[in-house]
């Protein structure tokens, strides 16, 4: 647990954090979690100290985490770290921290043969300060401490603004739980056998807190991942559940009841959530060309969402372990509890 009382990720869910970013690489597929850095290898320690507080301030209680030895612009990803050079690096990086230093847990991935390093940092601990390379040096400036800011990917020195919100509690993220759901492989036509289109339909129960939650489109995704495979699929939205949609299995259809109130309203692009109720996460592919996924491998579903005002994202994650033919053609995967 940290400080502020989210359970960090165990070695394994952290190890396979790390393979799904190699993944996405691999798939020319962009990394757009804030709380990512990717590094080809060690970088300068007091560059690495202005970066790493920068992005432990902006991330305001979040962990973020850093990968070393991957090369986003590379034609292969993964050119691997020397995993023994972390010690001496992260000395020589605490150095350049005044009072407080950010925690940090490493771990080794071994992918292809070579290793990757991944840092879990805590920021709970903010804001960090950490100390000018160039003060007391001919034209070195008369700033002897900074607090850097990440923005972007870049880092600057913090606004006023910046310091103000480091002061506000972080609205708490809202409390969703998966009821049931599926996903099914669809094919346009009969003539398309080369293409597909993936199709998710999942139930959740969102627990809002103090006042109504806005969920906009634009800030919901889904990521179907089957064996090492992963589809990400950018049709996604937050719906209500005022009516029973049809679905694969009838123990998922019959499970979840529309809800007898007006919970949540949608409308312009977005879903406005009033009350505790259930809600559906509707998503579709683009078609894809090639096999079609193995059906024999593991399948599970990866939900991130925000909500207005919030600088924490919901993520929600789905095994769907039970597989079926619907109709005797179209696959489909579906939750435990189905």
């Amino acid at each position: 647990m940290t400080e502020s009382g989210v359970r960090r990720p165990r070695n394994a869910e952290l190890e396979a954090r790390v393979l799904s970013i190699v993944g996405r690489l691999r798939a020319r597929q962009p990394i757009e979690d804030r709380r990512v850095e990717l590094k080809r290898g060690w970088i300068d320690p007091a560059k690495a100290a202005r970066r790493l507080a920068g992005h432990a301030n902006a991330a305001r209680g979040d962990d973020i985490l850093w990968v070393v030895g991957l090369d986003e612009g590379a034609s292969e990803p993964v050119v691997g770290a020397d995993e023994t050079e972390f010690s001496v690096w992260h000395s020589q990086v605490t150095r350049c921290f005044i009072e407080m230093v950010p925690t940090i847990e490493s771990l080794n991935v071994p992918v292809d043969g070579v290793t990757l390093v991944a840092l879990l940092i805590d920021s709970s601990r903010a804001p960090y300060v950490v100390k000018n390379p160039a003060y007391g040096l001919p034209g070195g400036g008369a700033v002897e401490y900074e607090v850097p800011w990440r923005e972007a990917t870049s880092i600057r020195s913090a606004r006023r603004s910046d310091l103000l919100r480091l002061l506000v509690p972080v609205a708490a993220t809202p409390i969703v739980q998966v009821l049931d759901g599926e996903v099914e492989l669809r094919r346009p036509g009969e003539l398309e056998e080369r293409f597909y289109n993936l199709s998710v339909n999942l139930y959740l129960r969102v627990a809002p807190l103090a006042q109504p939650l806005i969920f906009p489109d634009h800030d919901a995704e889904v990521i179907f991942s089957i064996g090492n495979e992963e589809i990400w699929l950018r049709e996604c939205k937050l719906t209500d559940c005022r009516s029973p949609v049809p679905m694969a299995s009838p123990s998922i259809a019959g499970s979840v009841a529309p809800s007898p109130v007006d919970t949540s309203q949608r409308g312009h692009g977005q879903l406005v959530v009033h009350a505790s109720g259930p809600l559906r996460v509707l998503a579709h592919s683009w078609p894809g060309m090639g096999p079609e996924p193995d059906p024999t491998k593991g399948a599970s579903a990866r939900i991130t969402t925000l909500a207005d005002g919030h600088d924490t994202p919901v993520v929600i994650e789905v095994d769907l372990p039970n597989y079926s033919l619907r109709r005797g053609e179209a696959p489909v995967w579906t939750t435990a509890n189905c």
